[in-house]
């Protein structure tokens, strides 16, 4: 039982679903439906991260934070049940309701979008792995928007619909999108 918020990450390369909360993650097997369970002594504040999870194709679950210009990466030992460093957040991001996905082509982590402090985003954050720095652009042929799906076939992203308006600002109205870029 759950007793905070939990952040689902799947891991497509293994037919699994991992479950991070604030003190645990639960792996669940697709095939085999077991569950095994890596409990960790340091509490995340699950109530200032994000689903800034993401299981890389070696099998590695890291947890990134693009905010600042230098990356926060942190990656987990299941050997030994526990974060390489402890995850702290003192706001809440900006970055809310954002899509990822992990590029085979050019081995980096994207970040698309998103939402925060009455803000849409257009914005993309790459990082490359081992990398110090993240790189960041404006989508600007895509209306700010958050909740988009974001689909990857080869080395091609694909973007359908969302919610979000081309000024970017809340207060400004919600559109809700229809469109697929590629």
């Amino acid at each position: 039982m759950y007793d905070a918020k939990v952040f689902p990450v799947l891991d497509f390369h293994r037919a699994r679903v991992l479950l991070i909360s604030s003190d645990r993650v639960d792996v669940f097997g697709l095939h085999d439906r077991k569950t095994r369970e890596y409990p960790f002594t340091e509490n995340l504040e699950v109530n200032l991260i994000t689903n800034d999870f993401l299981v890389l194709p070696d099998g590695r679950l890291i947890y990134y934070d693009f905010e600042n210009r230098e990356p926060v990466i942190n990656e987990f030992d299941f050997g030994r049940s526990c974060w390489q460093q402890s995850i702290r957040r003192t706001t809440h991001s900006k970055y809310l309701h954002h899509n990822k996905f992990y590029n085979p082509a050019d081995s980096t982590v994207v970040q698309l979008f998103g939402y925060g402090f009455h803000r849409y985003l257009n914005e993309m954050a790459r990082w490359k792995l081992g990398d110090d720095t993240v790189r960041r652009c404006m989508v600007n042929a895509v209306a700010p928007r958050y909740l988009s799906a974001v689909g990857l076939t080869d080395s091609v992203a694909y973007i359908y619909g969302g919610k979000g308006n081309s000024e970017g600002i809340q207060e400004f109205g919600t559109t809700i999108y229809n469109d697929l870029y590629r």
